[in-house]
């Protein structure tokens, strides 16, 4: 009859109306019922109905193998777009993945990789005594895997324990001086032939913010106003907006820096337009300072003064932008005591200014 409806009639003459269609590729067969019980006018609604149905069951079908087939290559892409935004270190997650995993298992169907498999990519690191690394990768792995089962992609999580394959890292915190140890410092840095004008303001900012290394690098001319530095949400560790109050000895390191750019530190040689996060980091070394004070350690040195000199330990702590007690504390707090914080950093500039004497 056309559309698939077909008429069969046995040798002892029952009639059964038959459907029998090749949809996406694949043979469909059913028995609709039987003649005169069901009419044609029936048969032929039934017929029309039926091949809608198995059309997008069977393309549902498709999508869905299609979507079990991926590979680590395209979930880690369809992820990584996904959680980009959310992510201040994107680019040494990225960097992680393309230069140690997606070489090796990039193009292996994500639902048949292992913790073999991930064992096996990862021994050269683990030879390597890159235990950091590793951890960083498994921490990824296990949310890439996270979002691969709730997308329907896979269905069992084979990943999230696999760090139990790797030895831990020991913890290192960041070396860093005591605040005692800051006025040689200075005479060290001011004294050697490496340190430019840019960089000693760089270098100023650094304590004089207490901001980390990522976010003083890409501060803009824009954030400054009304006697404080607003640094957008998205730029903090934290992901929500953090307000320095501008300290005397602050301003006047700003006031002499040249705008050049929408960045405060703009850099000529950068793509970006602005320094790298690793240039103090590379100076200390460079200037002795290798496993003594790190960029970020300068955040140490002004938190130890902190404690030191009795700052309330919530003020110091918003002073570095750190979260405050439990997620419900600070749901009903909103406050960053912006005065108090105004105070300390001042007893903190006046300290540090007092060492370049």
């Amino acid at each position: 009859d056309g559309n698939g409806l077909y008429l069969r009639v046995w040798p002892n003459g029952k009639k059964v109306w038959l459907f029998k269609k090749s949809i996406n590729g694949k043979i469909q067969k059913k028995t609709l019922g039987n003649f005169p019980e069901i009419g044609i006018s029936e048969a032929r609604l039934a017929t029309k109905n039926l091949t809608k149905e198995l059309a997008t069951a069977t393309s549902d079908e498709i999508k869905l193998k299609e979507i079990k087939a991926m590979n680590l290559r395209q979930v880690y892409d369809a992820w990584f777009m996904l959680k980009k935004d959310e992510i201040k270190n994107w680019q040494d997650i990225s960097s992680r993945f393309e230069n140690h995993v997606l070489p090796k298992l990039g193009k292996k169907v994500f639902g048949s990789i292992l913790p073999m498999d991930v064992l096996e990519c990862l021994q050269p690191l683990s030879k390597a005594g890159k235990l950091e690394t590793i951890k960083r990768i498994c921490i990824w792995l296990k949310q890439l895997e996270d979002y691969a089962y709730n997308a329907g992609i896979i269905d069992t999580e084979r990943l999230q324990k696999i760090s139990k394959l790797f030895k831990r890292p020991s913890v290192e915190h960041r070396p860093a001086i005591h605040p005692s140890e800051l006025k040689e410092f200075f005479q060290i840095a001011l004294n050697s032939p490496r340190t430019s004008i840019n960089m000693m303001a760089i270098i100023k900012v650094a304590m004089y913010t207490l901001l980390r290394p990522g976010e003083y690098a890409v501060m803009k001319w824009s954030w400054i106003h009304d006697g404080i530095i607003e640094v957008p949400a998205e730029f903090m560790k934290m992901k929500r907006v953090h307000r320095i109050p501008i300290s005397k000895q602050l301003q006047v390191v700003l006031d002499n820096i040249p705008h050049r750019n929408d960045y405060v530190f703009y850099s000529a040689g950068s793509a970006s337009g602005h320094i790298s996060e690793s240039s103090l980091g590379v100076f200390l070394k460079r200037i002795g300072y290798q496993n003594k004070l790190t960029a970020h350690g300068i955040r140490s040195v002004g938190r130890t003064w902190m404690a030191e000199n009795k700052i309330p330990f919530d003020v110091a702590e918003l002073c570095l932008a750190h979260s405050v007690g439990t997620q419900t504390v600070q749901a009903y707090n909103r406050t960053d005591l912006l005065e108090e914080r105004k105070e300390a950093m001042q007893k903190w500039c006046d300290f540090v200014e007092a060492q370049f004497n």
